[in-house]
């Protein structure tokens, strides 16, 4: 370049001077034509993800891109990082992503950000530019403990003061906490919330500018931003209707810097977005069964169609709220149709209820919504009654003897917990495979928050083999045995009637219905002067002082077994038997021949047993009957497995006809 000087004064002649300089222009302009800072992948569905963009520069030649992709949970540590040379400058760059991470892995289906930066190595100073902002970030907030955190915390739930319709329903989820940092100490332009679906759809769109920031007062604040950082946390409000696929469910933070005059092309950029987890902490998760053939019908027929849900409860800042992820309509009700008739048997403990419509229900106050967080996993069990086979018991576990009233005496414990059927039901079915007798059903629900497991169950420990709680407390919750000491561990109780027993089985109404009461029993523990459908572990039979104290007549013996179903037919005993030998008298049964035998009629010896005829077969001299008996020890050579519960007895009647039992016919009393 080159200058002349005009006159000096004071000089007639021209003083001319020249002088050489270099100019350096920082042109290098990188444009990304993805519009959203974020790319999905689903490695199940896509062979790979285009990343392009156009590269602006004054003058030909070459530079390098940079390729960074960010899980959108973690905007600070890049997963992919790629690098490539000699790009032509001005021109296009494109590059086709495998969904592989640096490690070699298959990244796993989610919403990724990523930035795009193009470099001119070389220059001084060197020239660059990216496609997210230099002043602008979004980082998560931290806790008392120094660890980062950004969650999508339930909050609530909102009817619209219309419980009766649901579609203007709403949820509330509070995201906390986002941090915005600006280096220049300048507000953020623009922000939004995003909401992905389970499928990676982005289905819902907030205004951060518009709402509320519980941090600050609830002021519509959620732009505000400084150098050192403000911290923030929102309310989203979800309308029901968005969240019905089960699933997991993203929020993510985006906001835009507000600094276009400082931006050589005169661009806003976008910030990293960050995703918010969903967190939904759950308090406790309880079974519930409904019969669907008669709702009123606790104890269903084997012909019946049972409904079984898990219904978690979730304590927020605005209440205490059940869920459940598998709705239920028998009418245009809601998402879970509640007519009180979901019974919880067993759930809060297993009460004596004779009267079978006042088992424990779930409240028919009680709304329960359709499930808002994220994947739950379900491991569900099917007990069945029998005693503990374990070798290694604890002292509570052990049938073992101690002195009660000057006497030594056994305290006999029973335990039904170890044989188990898992069922893959999800929340639930509407269609449960009911078993003939009495099963439990139980539930664990497990989900992960910041990497760390967490567990809740309904009232019943986990299968597994003993595991002593001593030194590892941790293994506590994974055990049968140990648990069983605990006094809240009851399963959901279902006791099923044979629905089959008809009027060519038995004609008698009353008979009938003694005998489908009694196969409800079938499978429940025996303990000697029990008659209820057992549920309590840590009863115990005597009066031993200073262990439990009292013993309340869970499970069947041979008498109570016979109490319990003939009460629920109606025979309308003025009193309990509580004696083979009562029961014997008048006042409960009358002496038949066996010519007259009859399903329902009962086979006993004073003062030794009773067992109740199932089915008749052979004659009277030879009678093969089928028999129903509850009996705590074995004969010799039979299985004592099958011998400590209600059970269908494989010595038929012409056994107990040898050892002197006669027949005898239930007598009732009107009502």
């Amino acid at each position: 370049m080159r200058y002349v000087t005009g006159p000096i004064p004071f000089h007639d002649e021209v003083y001319e001077e020249t002088a050489t300089m270099m100019l350096t222009m920082s042109n290098l302009v990188l444009v990304d034509s993805r519009e959203e800072p974020y790319v999905v992948w689903k490695p199940d569905e896509m062979s790979g993800v285009v990343f392009s963009a156009q590269l602006q520069h004054a003058q030909a030649g070459t530079c390098t891109v940079k390729v960074e992709i960010f899980r959108s949970d973690d905007n600070q540590n890049a997963v992919v990082v790629k690098e490539f040379a000699n790009v032509s400058r001005p021109g296009s760059w494109s590059w086709t992503w495998d969904g592989r991470l640096d490690d070699g892995t298959v990244a796993p289906a989610g919403v990724y950000v990523y930035r795009l930066g193009a470099y001119l190595y070389g220059s001084a100073p060197p020239d660059r530019d990216s496609n997210r902002s230099d002043y602008l970030f979004i980082e998560r907030a931290v806790d008392e403990n120094n660890e980062p955190m950004l969650y999508a915390e339930y909050w609530g739930y909102d009817d619209r003061e219309t419980p009766e319709d649901e579609t203007d329903d709403e949820h509330l989820y509070f995201i906390r906490w986002y941090v915005l940092k600006d280096s220049l100490n300048t507000n953020a332009h623009r922000g939004e919330i995003w909401l992905f679906d389970p499928e990676l759809q982005r289905i819902g769109t907030w205004d951060l500018a518009q709402l509320p920031c519980v941090e600050h007062n609830h002021q519509p604040d959620g732009l505000t931003a400084s150098a050192s950082g403000v911290r923030h946390g929102v309310l989203v409000r979800v309308p029901v209707s968005l969240m019905v696929t089960p699933g997991e469910y993203l929020f993510m933070v985006h906001a835009v810097d507000d600094h276009a005059a400082e931006e050589k092309h005169h661009r806003r950029k976008f910030a990293l977005p960050l995703n918010a987890q969903l967190h939904v902490e759950i308090d406790k998760v309880r079974v519930y069964y409904r019969n669907l053939t008669e709702r009123a019908r606790a104890y269903p027929f084997t012909t019946d169609t049972v409904a079984l849900r898990a219904i978690v409860w979730v304590r927020t800042r605005q209440g205490y709220y059940a869920f459940c992820g598998m709705g239920f309509r028998n009418s245009s009700s809601g998402w879970f149709e509640n007519d009180g008739y979901w019974f919880a048997t067993g759930t809060d403990g297993d009460p004596i209820i004779w009267n079978e419509d006042s088992l424990p229900r779930l409240d028919a106050a009680q709304r329960v919504y359709r499930w808002p967080g994220g994947m739950l996993h379900f491991s569900w069990y099917r007990l069945t009654h029998s005693v503990d086979s374990e070798q290694n018991l604890s002292f509570k576990q052990t049938d073992f003897k101690c002195t009660c009233n000057n006497r030594a005496e056994h305290i006999h414990r029973y335990y039904y917990y170890p044989p188990f059927t898992s069922l893959s039901i999800g929340w639930g079915t509407d269609a449960l495979p009911v078993a003939l007798g009495t099963s439990r059903y139980a539930v664990r629900v497990i989900w992960w928050v910041r990497g760390q497991r967490r567990v809740v169950a309904s009232p019943a420990p986990a299968p597994g083999r003993y595991q002593s709680p001593n030194p590892s407390p941790v293994n506590w919750d994974l055990t049968w045995s140990q648990n069983c000491d605990e006094r809240e561990e009851y399963p959901v109780r279902i006791s099923v009637r044979n629905g089959e027993i008809d009027n060519s089985w038995q004609a008698d109404p009353l008979r009938r219905s003694y005998l489908q009461w009694l196969t409800s029993c079938l499978g429940v523990p025996y303990e000697w002067g029990g008659r209820w459908y057992g549920g309590k572990a840590e009863d115990v039979r005597g009066d031993a002082s200073g262990y439990d104290n009292a013993y309340n007549g869970y499970g069947f013996d041979c008498v109570g077994v016979v109490n319990a179903a003939a009460k629920r037919a109606g025979y309308n005993w003025p009193l309990e038997p509580y004696t083979v030998s009562a029961l014997v008298t008048e006042t409960y049964s009358i002496p038949i021949t066996w010519e007259q035998r009859e399903p329902g009629d009962i086979l006993a010896r004073a003062g030794v047993h009773v067992v109740t005829i199932y089915r008749v077969n052979g004659t009277a001299t030879n009678p093969t009957d089928e028999v129903l008996d509850a009996h705590g020890a074995a004969p010799e050579g039979e299985p004592q497995s099958l011998y400590n519960t209600t059970h269908r007895c494989p010595k038929n009647a012409s056994y107990w006809r040898d050892r002197g039992f006669r027949p005898y016919r239930l007598k009732s009393y009107p009502q």
